[in-house]
């Protein structure tokens, strides 16, 4: 295990191990890149060179990383910028290497950086860093371990310790300026890496360091650069400088820093501990390597803290060799069960936010039914007038008939108008001229107010009027009354306007449904199908003009109940746990105190899944996920035999499997790594090809009840089961979980309606017969939803139910 450390305070860097000290080599900035790394060559055998890139390379990078680089090489420079891709050649000819491999080693060193860094402060300001080198494969790692000088104009630019094959660093210092290394944080997919470094270009996570390195003037400016500049993994930088308090962990994103966090000295944070784990979160009990280092560096205490005691405290973890085996082990099972975690995420996710398009396309149905919807008969008069009309109303109808107007006694006080009833022209003049003239005054004991309701639909000042009674109701709480009228029904609203008046000043839906994003700018979500996606530019910016420090949002669902992004300036903040599925999130609420720091409090609310293991519980949602997916694929499988067919140019009836992949994601759009699911949803395909028209019989419906509907309704009734269940409870006034026939059947004509299907009476009146199970004229609105619910053929046990029955050249 290596031991790397840097004293900045005296511009000078010692590198400490029991029984191995790294060769030093001097690399010259001056020379063309293809000749920098040379002096390396001449000191390390091309045989042994090769056998560990070997090594590494084939352990690390999944086989489709592997085919996937052969292009990229063939073309170097289009992909890598000046002068890593020219030092690659180089590196490559010195010891016999292709570039591809030179490549792939690389991108082996980007993301398994498993390490520990410390940055302190002592009593006196000085600033000490330290770091261990923990890779996996240090066996081999150990042996092409350099310390490398940066050589320009005959003067050290900077330093740095690497491994050989490696033309970036983890670990390095600019002299008398700042030291900087870093720690992995195991986030996202191979192919995101990928995809970030080959397609978006960002920067390779360890040339962002040695950039920072030649480039940054001082300890700000580093810290800027490495937190800002987009890189092709997730990252831990720990950067420490040359003066008092100049000391950060920097948590990355690809795309931004997740958060940025300070030595704090005169509150009591004289050191930061990183390993690989973000700071704010609970450490797994596996791999806890950040306790006992904190308490290691407690009983030093801050005013025995140096480099002797610093390299005391990191060389525990000497002692935890034996345990790193069971961590390395237990690391893979765990990103096995993250990736597993995170395609069932994303199927919910996916159709959650279908779902609420959905809701969009609901609203816009009763808009439809008010705006354009002319009953052509009593039925669907009878219908019309259910949904929009409210039970309140027929109860004040009734509690009219108790009160009366005359029985009003005036105090002899009251010196406002005398009205009489019926309300006449000259009555409301004289009640407008008194409100004119004051003549009532404002509210107090003796003279009360009471707004009788229907404060809105009343003109293009709705909002205004509103904000003006609810003002005076905080501020008169005993002097004014406020009822509430039929236009302050949400059906109402919508039809005469006050809706629309709301959406057109404030834009309310762009607030409730607007996800923040790692990308600056901001862009329409089609995802949910309202609001946008902004960026940490926008949240700046709003944050600022209102002089807020922290923006603390809901609506979107986190695995751990809650999420820092924008440099922790946004708070996502979930409160249902299990809300997919038992054991699929955490919930969480936060605490404000006076000092307005934001203290999370997470929980599981079933005892049931806090006793399941990983495994369990993973597998459990995953089914749940799976089965919800199905119902998706089997809503739409008339679109997708067509789009099936299409691609069948000689009618065989079956497709290769790269086309059923592009065709379910043509017709669904829910964004899914369908490759990688396949295995879960195609049973069988020989010679990879799927019979198509049988793959639907993996779906089975449960019967009797649908023997006899017609395909294309039952299909239709899945795409839009959610939204009938909504007009059916609304229809169900007295909540006795019936509606009659009459009325299921005109539900459904007037949604075909709006949906341009063509869906024949007798069909309809087909499904309705086959749900009456007792032939007493009403459907239980329960049994007819649950008589739909799709049924596996197959039961999946745990193992087969895993999303990891595939091989990395499936995702090609």
């Amino acid at each position: 295990m290596l031991l790397l450390w840097s004293a900045v305070l005296l511009g000078f860097s010692r590198v400490s191990d029991a029984d191995f000290s790294p060769p030093q080599f001097n690399i010259s900035l001056d020379q063309p890149p293809e000749e920098r790394w040379l002096p390396l060559t001449k000191h390390f055998d091309g045989a042994f060179m090769r056998k560990a890139a070997a090594q590494v390379i084939d352990s690390t990078v999944p086989k489709w990383v592997h085919r996937a680089v052969e292009p990229i090489a063939a073309a170097l420079e289009e992909f890598f910028p000046q002068p890593y891709a020219g030092e690659i050649r180089g590196v490559a000819t010195g010891f016999g290497l292709s570039i591809g491999d030179v490549v792939l080693l690389n991108f082996a060193y980007e993301t398994t950086a498993f390490c520990t860094s410390i940055v302190s402060q002592d009593t006196k300001g000085n600033i000490y860093h330290g770091r261990n080198l923990d890779y996996e494969h240090d066996d081999i790692l150990r042996n092409i371990t350099v310390d490398v000088q940066f050589i320009r104009n005959g003067q050290v630019a900077y330093k740095g310790t690497t491994f050989v094959g490696l033309v970036g660093l983890w670990t390095g210092q600019s002299s008398n300026k700042f030291t900087i290394s870093g720690d992995e944080r195991a986030q996202g997919y191979w192919w995101e890496n990928a995809f970030a470094a080959f397609v978006r270009k960002n920067t390779p996570v360890s040339w962002l360091m040695r950039n920072t390195l030649e480039e940054a003037v001082d300890f700000e400016d580093a810290v800027m650069k490495l937190a800002k500049i987009p890189i092709i993994a997730d990252v831990y930088y720990i950067v420490a400088g040359a003066r008092p308090n100049q000391g950060v962990v920097v948590t990355r994103n690809r795309e931004g820093p997740a958060d940025i966090w300070p030595l704090d000295p005169v509150n009591g944070r004289w050191y930061q501990v990183e390993t690989n784990y973000d700071h704010w979160t609970t450490p797994p009990p596996f791999d806890d390597r950040r306790t006992p280092a904190i308490k290691a560096l407690n009983a030093t205490g801050q005013e025995n803290i140096n480099l002797d005691t610093l390299f005391k405290v990191i060389t525990f973890f000497i002692s935890m060799k034996a345990a790193v085996l069971i961590q390395r082990w237990y690391r893979q099972y765990v990103a096995r069960m993250e990736v597993r975690r995170r395609c069932t995420w994303t199927i919910f996710q996916s159709i959650e936010y279908a779902g609420e398009q959905d809701q969009i396309k609901l609203q816009n149905f009763f808009t439809y039914l008010m705006d354009h919807f002319t009953p052509t008969n009593s039925n669907q008069r009878d219908l019309i007038a259910h949904i929009f009309t409210e039970d309140e109303i027929y109860k004040e109808t009734e509690l009219e008939k108790y009160f009366d107007h005359e029985s009003i006694e005036l105090p002899e006080s009251y010196t406002g108008p005398h009205i009489d009833f019926p309300l006449t022209a000259a009555h409301a003049a004289a009640l407008v001229e008194a409100f004119r003239h004051k003549q009532n005054g404002l509210p107090s004991v003796e003279k009360p107010y009471i707004f009788n309701g229907d404060y809105v639909d009343r003109g293009k000042n709705s909002i205004e009027i509103l904000l003006i009674l609810f003002a005076f109701l905080l501020v008169y709480p005993n002097e004014v009354h406020m009822n509430r009228g039929n236009h302050e029904d949400y059906i109402v609203n919508l039809r005469y306007g006050f809706t629309k008046e709301v959406m057109q000043k404030y834009k309310i839906v762009d607030i409730l449904w607007s996800d923040p994003m790692h990308q600056e700018g901001c862009v329409p979500n089609a995802v949910r199908g309202g609001g946008c996606y902004y960026g940490p530019d926008v949240t700046e910016k709003v944050l600022s003009r209102h002089n807020i420090q922290l923006l603390i949002r809901s609506h979107e669902c986190k695995q751990d109940g809650y999420e820092f992004c924008h440099n922790r300036k946004v708070l996502t903040i979930f409160s249902a746990s299990n809300y997919y599925e038992l054991g699929s999130n955490r919930g969480a609420y936060v605490k404000l105190g006076p000092d307005l720091i934001p203290h999370l409090v997470q929980y599981q609310v079933s005892r049931t899944t806090r006793k399941l293991t990983m495994k369990q519980r993973v597998s459990r949602v995953e089914r749940s996920a799976l089965r919800a997916l199905r119902e998706q694929l089997f809503s739409h499988k008339s679109d997708l035999i067509s789009a099936f067919e299409k691609y069948d140019k000689n009618k065989t009836g079956r497709i290769s499997l790269n086309d059923w992949a592009t065709v379910v994601e043509s017709v669904l759009h829910l964004g899914l790594p369908w490759r990688v699911l396949r295995s879960q949803l195609v049973q069988s395909a020989p010679e990879g090809l799927l019979e198509y028209h049988a793959w639907f019989d993996d779906l089975a419906i449960e019967q009797p009840t649908t023997e006899h509907v017609h395909q294309s309704l039952l299909e239709t009734l899945y795409r839009n089961r959610s939204n009938l269940e909504t007009i059916f409870r609304i229809i169900d006034s007295d909540n006795s979980g019936l509606v009659s026939f009459e009325e299921f059947c005109q539900t459904w004509k007037l949604l075909s309606s709006h949906l341009n299907m063509e869906i024949s009476n007798e069909a309809i009146s087909d499904l309705a017969r086959s749900i009456d199970f007792n032939k007493d004229g009403s459907i239980d609105i329960n049994e007819f939803l649950e008589a739909f619910r799709l049924v596996d053929k197959i039961h999946y046990t745990e193992r087969e139910g895993s999303l990891l029955l595939t091989t990395p050249g499936d995702l090609l």
